[in-house]
């Protein structure tokens, strides 16, 4: 299987790679956020379900949960954004994403969206 990416509705993405995602938020949540100057990390080594809390960041507009677009185990955290959570305004899709997860279930992906339904969801 290829890389491929896919959306979920509360504007959380996730890179796909066999059985295992990146996690971070679209360009479109960190333009509704503004400036982004705090993240709550998840925790490494954590179980979490589709649509569970994973997480916050704080930005001068307001204070979003990141939600976990599949369930699965948390395995890896980006600490670089604990110093620098201005990287997720800079490079969302790069070395601004937020966690890695190996999936529990593949088939929550058909629930996402590719980035045309997920435009057209948003607006």
């Amino acid at each position: 299987m290829s890389e491929k990416i896919k959306y979920s509705k509360t504007y959380e993405y996730i890179i796909i790679k066999d059985n295992t995602g990146i996690v971070g938020v679209t360009r479109e949540a960190v333009e509704k956020l503004g400036d982004i100057y705090l993240i709550d990390l998840p925790k490494a080594e954590t179980e979490c379900k589709k649509g569970d809390a994973a997480g916050t960041i704080e930005s001068v507009k307001s204070v979003s949960e990141i939600y976990s677009p599949v369930s699965g185990l948390i395995f890896e955290v980006n600490e670089n954004l604990k110093e620098k959570p201005e990287l997720i305004t800079e490079d969302c899709l790069g070395e601004g994403w937020i966690f890695k997860i190996k999936i529990a279930d593949l088939k929550e992906l058909d629930q996402l969206m590719d980035y045309e339904e997920f435009i057209k969801f948003i607006n």
